[in-house]
């Protein structure tokens, strides 16, 4: 079993800094932003028109929060700002599944960028939304965190050998634990990828924080791509309890909303993009992660009415 673990119930406040950075100016920007001490935390997202976008979140009080303020005024950004409370541990307990996300620098690869193969007749026709992954994530070992139990791609999620023979040992149903392997020789890495292998219900329209993009628009066939979070909306998935049985649902599941955009690069299937779900997990999970100590886990209670 694991050891129980004794957590400071203290409330915490979150702060949320979002902005565009213009073409020509990312390299002094990210620059200033290194200076400040926000390489962890900002997250490059490529936007329409070859422009970056850059998200941060400060628990408070955190003096870099004024800096990055500063740094926006001065460059003549546009940005959105947020704070929120932060739910304590024992709050998050008493939510049947909470969201999974990392607060942490993305890794370099996409899945078909170095390799990693799939099976386009599972997927969209159009887009490939769901295609299956056939084989394990393909990275550049100087990609991956040399210390730490925790990270992510722009699509995928991966724990530490530690974390995975935690997740192991207390038999954690509904994922594999997939080992990461070397794009340069195939060799293993010491990271596994959380492959879930159960597929939620749509979200209740009473979800908050998830848009739909005009200028991103969803697949037109399985419109199951393009969503993405806003910063302006506290993320709240709410789920329509007559339409499952919360307590048959494995340790883990998944969504069927997928984030972000997909398609198929024909020519060129590296270039090929595949929209992911996000990674919810029950109270199981979120005790062995917080036994373990795991940083960069961000928990989102998710709700059944």
């Amino acid at each position: 079993m694991v050891a129980p673990y004794r957590a400071l119930f203290q409330l915490k406040r979150l702060h949320y800094i979002s902005f565009n950075i213009p073409r020509g100016r990312e390299r002094r920007i990210r620059s200033a932003l290194a200076e400040i001490g926000c390489e962890e935390g900002w997250r490059p997202r490529l936007l329409p028109m070859g422009l970056e976008r850059f998200e941060f979140c400060f628990e408070l009080p955190d003096p870099r929060v004024d800096a990055v303020l500063k740094l926006a005024h001065a460059e003549g950004l546009i940005f959105v700002t947020r704070v929120e409370q932060r739910f304590t541990d024992s709050e998050l307990r008493s939510f049947p599944l909470l969201d999974l996300s990392v607060d942490r620098k993305e890794i370099d690869p996409y899945g078909p960028t170095r390799g990693t193969t799939y099976d386009l007749s599972t997927g969209c026709p159009q887009c490939g939304t769901g295609a299956t992954q056939t084989s394990p994530f393909l990275a550049p070992p100087r990609s991956l965190p040399k210390t730490g139990l925790l990270c992510a791609s722009s699509s995928e999620t991966f724990v530490a050998t530690p974390l995975a023979d935690a997740l192991r040992a207390e038999d954690v149903s509904g994922i594999e634990l997939r080992q990461v392997l070397s794009s340069t020789d195939r060799t293993p890495l010491p990271w596994f990828q959380i492959v879930s292998s159960f597929e939620m219900p749509k979200m209740a329209p009473s979800t908050k924080g998830i848009i739909r993009s005009s200028t991103l628009p969803p697949c037109p066939r399985c419109q199951r791509d393009g969503h993405y979070h806003t910063p302006e909306e506290r993320l709240q998935i709410v789920y329509d309890s007559a339409s499952l049985t919360v307590g048959e649902l494995p340790d883990v599941v998944h969504t069927w909303e997928c984030f972000g955009r997909s398609g198929i690069h024909a020519e060129n299937f590296r270039y090929s993009r595949f929209a992911p779900p996000l990674i919810l997990v029950n109270r199981k999970v979120f005790e062995i992660f917080r036994a373990m100590r795991v940083k960069h886990a961000r928990f989102t209670p998710v709700r059944f009415v």
